[in-house]
C-alpha cells in the first residue's frame, strides 16, 4: 500500500466515506467533499514522535532493588537466535527422553514373568 507525501493527509469523508487526501495549507480548517459537498473539519495530522522510535522508552528502563540494578534492553537478532537454538534443542532432548521412557514401559509391561516352581 502506497503512502501520502508528507504534505497530504488521507481523510475519510463522513459524508460519502470516500477517500480524501487533504493538503497541509487544510489542515485543522472546514473543506468540502468534492464527490457529496459534505463539509468537515479536516484533522491536524499526527505528531512525530520526540525521539527515535516510538515503542522505545527516551532514557533505558532499569529493575532491581538498592545497589542492584539490571538494565532492559531489546535483543539483538543474534541473541534472538541463540535463544531459539537452545530452546529448541531442550525441547528436542525433553521429547526424545519421552518417547524413550514410554517405549520402556511400553516393553517392560508387554513381558511376562516366568512362574516360579
Amino acid at each position: 500500500m502506497l503512502s501520502p507525501p508528507p504534505d497530504l493527509l488521507a481523510v475519510a469523508c463522513p459524508g460519502c466515506h470516500a477517500a480524501l487526501a487533504v493538503s497541509s495549507p487544510l489542515f485543522g480548517q472546514a473543506a468540502a467533499c468534492p464527490v457529496c459537498g459534505a463539509g468537515f473539519l479536516a484533522p491536524m495530522p499526527p505528531a512525530a514522535p520526540a525521539f527515535g522510535r516510538p515503542d522505545e522508552p527516551a532514557e533505558p528502563r532499569t529493575i532491581g532493588h538498592g545497589s542492584e540494578r539490571i538494565e532492559l534492553r531489546r535483543l539483538t537478532p543474534e541473541e534472538k537466535a541463540a535463544r531459539r537454538a537452545r530452546r529448541n534443542l531442550i525441547t528436542l532432548g525433553l521429547g526424545t527422553l519421552f518417547l524413550f521412557a514410554i517405549v520402556l514401559v511400553a516393553t517392560r509391561s508387554g513381558k511376562k514373568k516366568p512362574k516360579k516352581r
